[in-house]
């Protein structure tokens, strides 16, 4: 019976923990399609290039389902972006992952 109620106690904290590390990646300032396209290089991105990486990124999409899609990937390790570093890392060494970019 222990075992259960640290079990149910410990995935409670990791959900608390989530939403926290989610709200605080949504509140950081600045739009991130504006930033990705300054990290390509383009130094004065235009309306229709942030609209684009917006969709690329999925942040057109309500908040509860950008949530939900990165809770999903954190569960399964893997990046949101196809080839990110934690796309990269093999899921039985995470030591050997490469550093993040940029």
């Amino acid at each position: 019976m222990l075992v259960l109620r640290r079990l149910g106690q410990a995935l409670v904290t990791l959900a608390g923990a989530g939403v926290l590390v989610f709200a605080m990646l949504a509140a950081t300032p600045g739009d991130p399609a504006r930033r990705v396209l300054e990290a390509r290089g383009v130094t004065e991105p235009r309306p229709p290039a942030v609209a684009a990486v917006r969709a690329e990124l999925g942040l057109d999409d309500p908040l509860l389902v950008r949530f939900g899609s990165w809770a999903a990937d954190a569960a399964r390790g893997t990046s949101a972006r196809p080839g990110g570093p934690a796309a990269r890392c093999p899921t039985s060494s995470p030591t050997a992952c490469p550093p993040p970019c940029g």
